[in-house]
């Protein structure tokens, strides 16, 4: 077979007929080119024709009573159509071949040693932001430029080193030594302030002096506790320590629709997968993923890892759907009351530091399409906070 024969592609058939002779010279009459004909009995011949024929052939042996069997495909044609319809073959195909070509001059695999503080896959991050990131040619890398960006990039590494190992670049760190936070220093100079408007309740000082007494109204950034003490005819700068508790008062808006989408049932479930390489995702189906607002998404990572925990940049990802009809309804009074007073209580305490809601004013309205909580809080809470103030050479 030609490569031409090949790339089009052929078709071995059986013909039965009662008169070869006759089947041979309609043939030749129709002018469709048969090749390798040969007898497989009195009245059955074998031939070869080329796939665009095919169809010809089979009218002129349904007009003359005959019977044509396709034995075989052949070419490269069909071999290619076959690969197609499968799909999975093809893709693993395709990647080995890439693989091949691409391994020996690409970065595949990382590894980052002398960490301890610092996460890998911070350090990983700021590397793919240098330009040393999965599938890089190694050639073209350039160790110096990408520690220096790394060493920019993370204050907290003290030396940086890049060596590739074939496919596998190996990151090596050594980390600065951990500072002090200015919170837990013992010295310098440190006051404790407000933090709101609130009218003291309670003073407790264990290191520095007191600028508020209870039943005083202070406001927002005044300073409550002082670093600086008395001793004499100098002040020494300390680091204040104590506890102010104040009533505040805080206000609060919540706003809640008055009706609601709920799921109606499930309908069905579908999972699409998907191939990770690095950052790269490849669907391995047709179409969209996004089944509109009556479904819910749940999206898994797999992992595929080395024995001894090397973890490969290549994963599988399974996108998981929920399909379910929607259906609106109104939500009751009572239920969107209690809803936005559990909202508005939690945001209050979440914003106090420590503290209680010692008195609380609510009012519930209903506007069109929707439902308005108004309230109101007296709080018992902790409203000191720790200022720092830079100083020179201080007397101690």
């Amino acid at each position: 077979m030609t490569f031409w024969r090949s790339l089009s592609g052929e078709v071995l058939v059986e013909l039965v007929t009662a008169d070869p002779a006759g089947s041979l010279a309609a043939i030749a009459q129709m002018g469709l080119p048969i090749r390798q004909v040969l007898p497989e009995g009195e009245l059955t011949l074998s031939f070869r024709i080329r796939r665009q024929d095919l169809k010809a052939m089979n009218g002129l042996a349904v007009k003359r009573g005959e019977k044509l069997t396709v034995l075989r495909h052949l070419g490269l044609y069909y071999t290619f159509r076959s690969l197609v319809r499968r799909r999975l073959l093809l893709m693993g195909v395709s990647l080995l071949l890439l693989s091949a070509l691409l391994i020996p001059t690409r970065i595949l695999f990382f590894r980052v040693t002398g960490n301890s503080r610092i996460p890998a896959g911070e350090i990983l991050a700021a590397a793919e932001d240098c330009g040393l990131r999965f599938g890089v040619n190694r050639r073209g890398l350039r160790s110096e430029k990408i520690k220096n960006s790394l060493l920019s990039i993370i204050p907290e590494l003290k030396w940086v080193g890049v060596n590739t190992y074939g496919c596998v670049a190996e990151i090596r760190v050594a980390e600065k030594p951990p500072s002090v936070p200015m919170e837990q220093q013992t010295n310098g100079l440190s006051h404790l302030a407000a933090a709101r408007d609130g009218v003291i309740q309670d003073v407790t000082v264990t290191r520095g002096t007191a600028l508020c007494a209870p039943g005083q109204t202070v406001t927002q950034g005044e300073i409550l506790i002082s670093g600086l003490m008395d001793c004499g005819i100098t002040q020494k700068a300390t680091v204040a320590q104590g506890e102010v508790t104040a009533l505040t008062s805080r206000s609060f808006f919540a706003v809640t629709p008055e009706n609601r989408l709920v799921r109606d049932g499930l309908s069905k479930k579908i999972t699409r997968w998907s191939l990770v390489l690095g950052k790269k995702r490849i669907k391995l189906w047709i179409g969209s993923g996004i089944w509109g607002t009556e479904c819910d998404r749940m999206y898994q990572e797999y992992q595929l890892t080395l024995p001894g925990g090397f973890r490969l940049p290549v994963a599988l990802a399974a996108d998981r759907f929920c399909v379910s009809p929607l259906r609106e309804e109104t939500i009751p009074e009572a239920e969107a009351g209690a809803l936005l007073r559990v909202l508005s209580e939690s945001s209050v305490k979440a914003d106090m530091l420590a503290g209680v809601i010692q008195k609380k004013q609510e009012a519930l309205s209903h506007t069109t399409g929707r439902y308005c909580l108004t309230g109101a809080y007296t709080c018992r809470e902790v409203i000191s906070r720790r200022i720092w103030e830079q100083i020179g050479d201080t007397n101690e």
